[in-house]
């Protein structure tokens, strides 16, 4: 859940691609129509409401002339060509303003050393290209000015940025015919300084689209050279679209397939499994994907053949050149072949355009239909969006200078966003002292961080918090050692010394991750190993800052130095810094830099080189990864991902929350041989 809006919406800048394209008089989405008109000056903040009159057409309104004024156009009120190549070109949706202006009240941060979190990435790309594009749009206004911009994992941080679709709990729906690429907002409490980017966009930092190969998320490289002709986009030739992952496939031959919905789906509660085709839902039968019903606007489809029945469901992948803005289809993507004119088209097309914009239909007929929306030519520069979203978090509204970055309307002519004069103009006016750090007053009231809890190593009082009458190693232990191929469920499975460790009933196994599919070293008796093993737990995992090991059962904690329990152990589970409320965990995912620890309902978030514990209240597990199955058994981090297990199948789940593969534990770790009558998952 995104953080509260406030009582009363702070102004919010949207950034645009206005639908407005050079059109026959009766093209619906063509910009003559009033209401396409009306809707634009809306957001640019030209009219508050409804201005128009029945007797006055759009071409001949006081708002027009007020935009035309502005931009320094021929004030006709009449939507020419000029004025048409400014409506139509990205722009941010703030109200356009003389010169560098601020908000209302001019809100400002009272320090300079701000935090950052990016809660998701965009479902068409990766968090790797995400981060990198966010980090230089930070780095742009760090270099220029006395701002610092650090990067945390904090529901607390000061600007906190998602990728969205559709509503999503601000009271700024990204609607799919509105073609707003992001909006953000001012300094200040709750939503204050937060980014929104609109999912519906294929976001790069560039604008050469970043694709993800099945299974393995490897990067296609755009362009590739095959059969001699460089390519740009995924290749239909083959069972599934695919890309090259070097420059000259027709040298190395190494590609990957590209997403699509045939492979796997994203989200939802179908575990990643492919769409099936036609499924049924609501009584009709689909041969699709659908719009209907997902939650954020992305379409869907069942991962079985009876929806209605099984309620399994997955976002359908759509290729880039798929996704389309404006038009008339509310978002949903190409389809390829269409037929439009009496002709078939296999990609998008200018037909029977004036402005030569790219479109597509979407469905297998436009001329039956008469759905369609706009292709996008090329990838957004996300890093030159996010540099402009940047400045109003900060403080910053719109420049009237057309060089500026704050300028309303957006050009991606450039390789890196540049702040100009004028955008330093503004920050400097807003925060005294900008170019030396200088002591300037908060004008707004601040957010107080809640304080978070450190984990320790001792308890505070000597050992007396906990007799050894509440625990015992040896209870419930086997009188015979379990067989890991026989064994369905672990008690908890982790990664220790680079080695990954399996654990029942007081014994364990393990494996180097060159022998993954080998039979395990052990059965071994874990308090051989680690004196005063617990018989039975709940969660293991290392803190690799520190080296030491934790092992948890029930509502107590044996930490290790290597294999020596440390003073004191077995500890209380505040020890992590958890409520002293909390009597029991799930699990552990411990990754590079932090843990995270799942309770029944809650979730909490370690910082593993501070030891640091915040709860993560508004974030449900479903949103960090989704399409987990949410009753799992096991949780482990190993090699870069993560794993979800449930019974013996697991889920191998990439750092964006995307479900990777899904297959048998015991088979894939475990070199264990399956029965012929075992179904694959």
């Amino acid at each position: 859940m995104m953080r509260s809006t406030l009582a009363a919406l702070l102004a919010l800048c949207a950034v645009t691609v206005t639908a407005g394209p050079l059109c026959d008089e009766g093209d619906e989405v063509c910009i003559r129509n009033e209401a396409s008109v009306q809707a634009f000056l809306k957001t640019a903040g030209y009219i508050q409401k409804a201005e128009l009159r029945d007797d006055e057409g759009p071409e001949e309104n006081s708002a027009l002339r007020k935009m035309q004024a502005f931009y320094g156009l021929p004030e006709t009120g009449k939507v020419d060509t000029s004025t048409l190549d400014l409506v139509r070109a990205p722009r941010c949706g703030f109200p356009d303003v003389k010169a560098f202006s601020t908000f209302v009240n001019e809100p400002r941060w009272d320090r300079y050393d701000l935090t950052y979190r990016i809660v998701n990435s965009s479902i068409y790309t990766n968090y790797e290209m995400v981060e990198a594009a966010i980090a230089k749009a930070f780095k742009t206004w760090a270099d220029a000015t006395a701002f610092k911009f650090s990067k945390v994992e904090d529901d607390q941080a000061d600007i906190i940025i998602y990728f969205v679709k559709g509503a999503h709990e601000d009271n700024a729906p990204f609607f799919p015919t509105s073609n707003t690429m992001a909006h953000a907002y001012p300094p200040g409490k709750d939503i204050g300084g937060d980014i929104h980017f609109n999912d519906a966009f294929v976001w790069a930092n560039g604008n050469i689209p970043v694709v993800l190969t099945f299974p393995e998320e490897s990067v296609c490289h755009f362009p590739f050279i095959y059969k001699d002709q460089p390519h740009y986009e995924c290749i239909k030739d083959d069972r599934y679209p695919w890309c090259g992952l070097t420059e000259n496939v027709d040298k190395d031959w190494k590609r990957g397939w590209c997403p699509e919905k045939g492979l796997l789906t994203y989200g939802g509660n179908g575990l990643g499994f492919p769409c099936v085709f036609p499924f049924l839902y609501g009584g009709t039968w689909h041969k699709n994907c659908l719009q209907d019903q997902y939650d954020g606007g992305y379409s869907w489809c069942s991962t079985t053949s009876n929806y209605d029945v099984d309620q399994k469901h997955g976002i359908c992948p759509e290729p880039f050149e798929a996704v389309t803005t404006g038009g008339n289809a509310n978002g949903a993507p190409c389809v390829f072949p269409f037929v439009a004119y009496g002709k078939e088209f296999n990609r998008c097309t200018s037909e029977k355009r004036q402005d030569g914009r790219l479109w597509c239909a979407t469905t297998k007929s436009y001329d039956k239909d008469a759905k369609y929306g706009l292709c996008q030519k090329s990838a957004m520069d996300l890093a030159v969006v996010a540099a402009h979203e940047i400045g109003h978090s900060l403080g910053l509204g719109h420049s009237r200078n057309m060089a500026a970055l704050m300028y309303p309307t957006y050009t991606f002519d450039k390789k890196e966003p540049v702040l100009m004069q004028d955008d330093l103009d503004g920050i400097k006016s807003l925060y005294a002292g900008i170019d030396g750090l200088g002591n300037a007053q908060p004008r707004i009231e601040m957010t107080t961080k809640e304080p978070t809890q450190a984990m320790t190593t001792t308890p505070s009082a000597g050992c007396s918090h906990i007799s050894k009458s509440s625990w015992d190693e040896s209870q419930g232990l086997p009188n015979v050692a379990p067989v890991a191929c026989e064994t369905t469920k672990f008690d908890a499975i982790t990664d220790i010394d680079g080695k990954l460790y399996f654990f029942k009933d007081g014994y364990f196994w393990y494996n180097d991750h060159s022998e993954l599919m080998k039979k395990p070293h052990g059965p071994r008796f874990s308090a051989d190993r680690w004196p005063k093993f617990p018989a039975k737990l709940s969660a293991a995992f290392q803190n690799k800052y520190n080296g030491k090991t934790y092992f948890i059962s029930g509502s107590l904690v044996w930490q290790y130095a290597g294999r020596v329990l440390e003073a004191c152990s077995p500890l209380p589970l505040s020890t992590l810094g958890l409520p002293s409320s909390v009597d029991h965990i799930r699990g552990v995912l411990a990754q590079q830099n932090v843990a995270y620890i799942f309770g029944d309902s809650q979730l909490w978030r370690m910082k593993l080189q501070r030891g640091t514990v915040t709860t993560v209240s508004e974030k449900k597990e479903t949103q960090l990864w989704p399409g987990v199955a949410p009753a799992w058994d096991t949780v482990f981090h190993t090699r870069n991902h993560n794993y979800f297990v449930t019974g013996d199948v697991f889920q191998k789940v990439s750092s964006r929350g995307r479900i990777l593969l899904i297959h048998y534990l015991r088979r894939s770790f475990l070199g264990c041989s399956m029965t012929p009558e075992t179904p694959e998952p």
